[in-house]
C-alpha cells in the first residue's frame, strides 16, 4: 500500500487533515475567546462592584458631612446652647454612625472644647493636616489613614469647618472613624465566594477590606504590589490582576477613583476561583474534539483504501488504452470495465468517450481560429476609434482658457493643457512625481494664509471620491511668485462606481484678489482715517454741550452743539454701515461672540443714547430669569441702535416705543414695537435689501438705506432670524432672535 502525498489515499488523508486542523484551530480560538470573555466579564463585574463601593462610601462621607453641617448650624445659632447640650448633640451624632469613635468641636486655635469622648476634651490638634487644611480655607476634609505607632489601631477623620457669614472660622467639627467598625452597615454589598472589596486612601494605604484580614502597616501600603491602585488615585478607572499580599494568590480586580475625596475603591476575586469552571469545560470539550478527530481519521483511512484499489485498476487499463490509441487510433479503443465507486466508473466511461470527442474538438479549434482572426480585426478598429477620441479630448482640453489637469489613481498628471502649465509651471519630469512630492514643490495655502495639507487639496479630495467646487487657495512657486487660484475637482468614475482618476480645473484669480485687497485698504481708510477726526468732533461737541448746559441761557448755541453731535453720530453710523456692507458682501464679516445679558445691554444702550435720541419714550420689558445670549457686544449694539432709532424716527412724537424680550426654547426673541404710520404691504418684501427705503423715508428722512440691510446680516451672522410685521396706520414690530448661550 502506497501512502505518498501524491497518491489518492495520501491526498485523501491530507484533505482530512486540512479540514480537521483548521477546525481544531478554530475550536482552540473559540476556547481562548471563551476564556478571555469570562476574564473580561469578571473584570467588568469587579469594576461595577468597585463603582458601587465608591458611590456607597462617597454617600456615607457626605451623610457624615451633612450631619456636621447641621451641628455647625446649631452651634453657631444666635441662641446659644445650654450647658452640656452640645456634648449631648455630639454624643447623639456619634451614636448614629457605628464607625464614629467620637465627634468633637474644636475651636479656631485647635483645642478640643467639646467631644462625645470626654477624655478627648482639651487635646490640641492644631498640627493635624486636616485642621490646617480647613484653617487655610477648605470647606471639609477627609484625612488619610492614621496608624497608631504603639497600638497599631487605624483611624481617619471627616472634618468640616464652621464659618460665620463673613467667612471667619468659628470652629471645626471633627469625626474620628474606626475603619474596622464600618462593616455591612456602611457597605451593604455582598460578594460570592472569595470576592473582596476594599477602600484605599490617597497614600495607597488600605483603609477597609471585606472580608477582614489582619494586616501589618507595611502590608496596608498597596502601591508597591498593586499598580492599579496608583492609576485609580490618579483619577482613572482600571482593571487587571495582582498578587495578594494576604494569601499570595493572583486576583482579578477593578479599581475606581472616589471623587472628590481623592481615595480609591476596588473589588477583586481570585483568578483560579473565577476561571476554574471555564478551564474544566474547556478540557472536557477539548477531549471530545480530539476523540472525534481520531475517529474521523480512521474512517478516512478505510475509505481511502476502498477508493485507491479501483483507481489502480483504472490506471493499468488507461496505460493499455493509451498504447492501443497510439498503435491503432481511437477506433481500436475497447470498452474499459472498472468496478468501484460511481465516480471511478464514470471516469472509465469518460475515457471511452474521449476518442470520439477528439475529432469534433479539432473542428471546433479551426472554427475558433477563424473567430479569433475576426476579433483581432475588430479590436484594431476599436483601438483606432479610441485614438480618435483621445485626440478629440486633447483638443478640447487645449481649447479651454482655464487650467485643466487629469490625474490617474496615483495622482500623476496624465493630461494638462496650456492654461494649467502657465499656472502650475511643472516640468514634464515633475508631472510624473507622486502627488505628495509634487505638492511640496508649490506649497498651497488656504485663503486665510494657513498651510494646506496635501491630502486636503481639491485634487487629492477628488481622488478620494469627493467633488470640490470653487476652492480658493494660494500657490507659492519656487521663484517666490505667488498665485491665487480658484480650484474645482471631481472624480472620474464608471457607471458601476469604479474610480479611474480625477479631473481638476484652475482659474487664476490673482488680479481679482488684488482688487479685493485694494477694496480692503479703502475700507480701512474709510473706517479709520475718516472716523478718527469724526471721533474728535464728537468728543469736542460733547464737552461743549456739557459746558453749555452748566450755563444759564445760550439755548441757541446749545442746540447747535447738539446738532453737531447728532450729525457726527449719524455720519459715524453711515461710515460703519458702509464698511459692514462691503465686508458682508465679500464674506469677511467676523464676530467675537461671548455670553451676554441681553436685558442689561438694552438698558445700558438706552441710557447712552439719551443724549442723541428721545429715549424717554422707550419702555423696556424684561422677563424674570431671561437666559444670556451668545453675541458680539459691539454688533449687538448696532442691531439694537438701528431698530430703536428707526422706531423713534418713524413714530409719532410722544408715542411710546416698546422693547420686549422673551425666551422661546433655545432662542431669545427681541421685539421693537412702534406706533408709527406703518409700512405698506408692497414694500415689506424689499425692506431688508441694500439701499432699500420706504416712500415715507425717501420723502422726509435722510439716510443711505443700509441700516436694515446691515441689521439683517448681523442677526444672521449670529445664527438668528429677523422679520417685520406692520399694519398701515397702527405701527410696526421688528423682531429678531439670538441663540441662548
Amino acid at each position: 500500500m502506497r501512502l505518498g502525498v501524491r497518491t489518492v489515499q495520501g491526498r485523501l488523508i491530507l484533505l482530512l487533515l486540512t479540514v480537521l486542523l483548521p477546525l481544531l484551530l478554530i475550536q482552540g480560538v473559540i476556547y481562548c475567546e471563551r476564556f478571555e470573555a469570562r476574564r473580561s466579564e469578571e473584570l467588568r463585574a469587579n469594576l461595577e462592584v468597585a463603582r458601587a463601593v465608591a458611590a456607597t462610601f462617597d454617600a456615607f462621607v457626605r451623610d457624615v458631612l451633612r450631619q456636621e453641617a447641621v451641628l455647625g448650624t446649631s452651634i453657631t445659632a444666635p441662641q446659644p446652647l445650654a450647658p452640656g447640650e452640645l456634648d449631648l448633640l455630639l454624643a447623639a451624632s456619634a451614636a448614629a454612625y457605628p464607625p464614629i469613635r467620637n465627634m468633637s468641636w474644636v475651636n479656631p486655635e485647635g483645642v478640643v472644647l467639646n467631644s462625645s469622648l470626654p477624655e478627648a476634651v482639651g487635646l490640641v490638634v492644631s498640627d493635624r493636616p486636616y485642621f490646617q487644611a480647613i484653617v487655610q480655607g477648605q470647606e471639609w476634609v477627609v484625612s488619610d489613614l492614621l496608624v497608631g505607632r504603639a497600638t497599631g489601631e487605624t483611624t481617619f477623620t471627616i472634618s468640616r469647618g464652621v464659618r460665620d457669614p463673613q467667612g471667619n472660622l468659628r470652629g471645626v467639627l471633627a469625626a474620628i472613624l474606626d475603619p474596622d467598625l464600618m462593616g455591612r452597615e456602611a457597605f451593604p454589598i455582598e460578594r460570592t465566594g472569595q470576592g473582596a472589596i476594599a477602600i484605599v486612601d490617597r497614600q495607597g494605604m488600605l483603609v477597609y477590606r471585606r472580608p477582614e484580614a489582619p494586616l501589618t502597616p507595611e502590608q496596608r501600603n498597596l502601591l508597591p504590589t498593586q499598580p492599579l491602585i496608583g492609576r485609580a488615585l490618579a483619577g482613572e478607572e482600571a482593571t487587571g490582576t495582582f498578587v495578594s499580599v494576604i494569601d499570595g494568590r493572583e486576583r482579578m480586580a477593578g479599581v475606581v477613583p472616589i471623587d472628590p475625596i481623592g481615595w480609591a475603591a476596588s473589588a477583586s476575586r481570585p483568578t483560579d476561583e473565577v476561571m476554574a469552571p471555564v478551564i474544566a469545560d474547556l478540557l472536557r470539550d477539548g477531549a471530545i474534539s480530539l476523540l472525534v478527530a481520531l475517529g474521523a481519521f480512521l474512517a478516512a483511512l478505510a475509505l481511502s483504501r476502498s477508493i485507491s484499489k479501483p483507481l489502480g485498476q483504472l490506471e493499468r487499463q488507461a496505460v493499455e488504452l493509451g498504447h492501443r490509441s497510439i498503435v491503432g487510433g481511437t477506433e481500436a479503443m475497447e470498452t474499459l470495465v472498472v468496478r468501484g465507486p460511481v465516480e471511478v466508473e464514470q471516469l472509465a466511461s469518460a475515457l471511452q468517450q474521449m476518442a470520439g470527442e477528439l475529432r469534433s474538438r479539432e473542428e471546433q479549434m479551426r472554427d475558433a481560429n477563424q473567430r479569433l482572426v475576426l476579433a483581432s480585426m475588430r479590436e484594431r478598429s476599436q483601438a483606432e476609434e479610441a485614438q480618435r477620441r483621445a485626440a478629440e479630448l486633447d483638443a478640447t482640453i487645449a481649447s479651454i482658457a482655464d487650467g485643466v489637469v487629469i490625474y490617474d489613481t496615483e495622482g500623476r498628471m496624465v493630461r494638462i493643457n496650456h492654461g494649467a502649465e502657465e499656472i502650475l509651471g511643472y516640468s514634464p519630469e515633475e508631472r510624473r512625481l507622486p502627488l505628495w512630492e509634487r505638492t511640496a514643490l508649490m506649497p498651497p495655502e488656504t485663503a486665510e494664509g494657513e498651510p494646506l495639507p496635501p491630502e486636503e487639496t481639491p485634487f487629492a479630495r477628488a481622488l478620494r471620491g469627493e467633488t470640490v467646487r470653487g476652492y480658493v487657495m494660494r500657490l507659492s512657486g519656487g521663484d517666490g511668485e505667488a498665485r491665487w487660484v480658484s480650484a474645482s475637482a471631481a472624480p472620474i468614475e464608471s457607471p458601476e462606481g469604479e474610480r479611474f482618476g480625477a479631473v481638476s480645473t484652475f482659474t487664476d484669480i490673482t488680479a481679482l484678489r488684488g482688487l479685493q485687497q485694494e477694496r480692503e485698504d479703502l475700507l480701512h481708510t474709510v473706517s479709520h482715517d475718516l472716523r478718527t477726526p469724526l471721533t474728535v468732533i464728537q468728543g469736542q461737541a460733547q464737552l461743549l454741550l456739557r459746558q453749555l448746559r452748566a450755563l444759564q441761557g445760550g439755548d441757541k448755541v446749545r442746540r447747535s452743539a447738539e446738532s453737531i453731535l447728532t450729525a457726527s453720530r449719524r455720519m459715524n453710523v453711515m461710515i460703519m454701515d458702509l464698511v459692514d456692507s462691503a465686508r458682508t458682501a465679500s464674506g469677511q464679516l467676523k464676530l467675537d461672540c461671548v455670553p451676554t445679558e441681553l436685558g442689561a445691554a438694552v438698558l445700558s444702550l438706552k441710557e447712552r443714547l439719551s443724549e442723541v435720541m428721545e429715549t424717554s419714550r422707550v419702555r423696556v420689558e424684561i422677563p424674570d430669569e431671561l437666559p444670556p445670549v451668545l453675541a458680539d457686544p459691539d454688533r449687538l449694539e448696532r442691531i439694537l441702535t438701528n431698530l430703536i432709532s428707526n422706531a423713534l424716527k418713524y413714530s409719532s412724537p410722544g408715542t411710546e416705543v416698546v422693547v420686549r424680550l422673551s425666551a422661546q426654547d433655545t432662542e431669545v426673541v427681541t421685539r421693537v414695537i412702534d406706533h408709527g404710520p406703518g409700512i405698506p404691504p408692497e414694500e415689506l418684501p424689499n425692506l431688508f435689501q441694500r439701499y432699500a427705503r420706504t416712500r415715507e423715508a425717501r420723502e422726509h428722512r435722510e439716510g443711505l438705506g443700509l441700516g436694515l440691510y446691515i441689521t439683517k446680516h448681523l442677526v444672521e451672522a449670529h445664527g438668528g432670524r429677523i422679520w417685520v410685521e406692520s399694519e398701515v396706520g397702527k405701527g410696526s414690530t421688528f423682531s429678531f432672535t439670538l441663540r441662548v448661550a
